[in-house]
């Protein structure tokens, strides 16, 4: 059976090596920048979706409430506290 693709629908962080809309084949291929942020906050998988969910998924980032509407908050958060840390430094 073929390994599903899934794309990534959280906003693009380039430093990250993130791009919004970034279709990857199988789950084995999630960018381990990503994978480092989802062992801190697991919410934020999905922002990684199977592309056959993948309507299911867009609308929810429009939804207040929805669990891919706070992860897409979440991985904000988490990247511009990073930034403030590191610019401490």
């Amino acid at each position: 059976m073929k390994d599903p693709n899934f794309m990534y629908i959280g906003p693009s962080i380039l430093p990250l090596g993130l791009k919004m809309n970034t279709l990857y084949r199988g789950i084995e291929s999630m960018p381990p920048q990503l994978r480092n942020l989802i062992n801190i906050e697991p919410m934020l998988t999905s922002l990684y979706v199977p592309t056959a969910k993948l309507g299911t998924a867009r609308r929810g980032l429009k939804v207040k409430g929805a669990i891919e509407y706070l992860a897409w908050r979440q991985i904000i958060k988490m990247v511009e506290g990073e930034r403030k840390t590191s610019n401490r430094r």
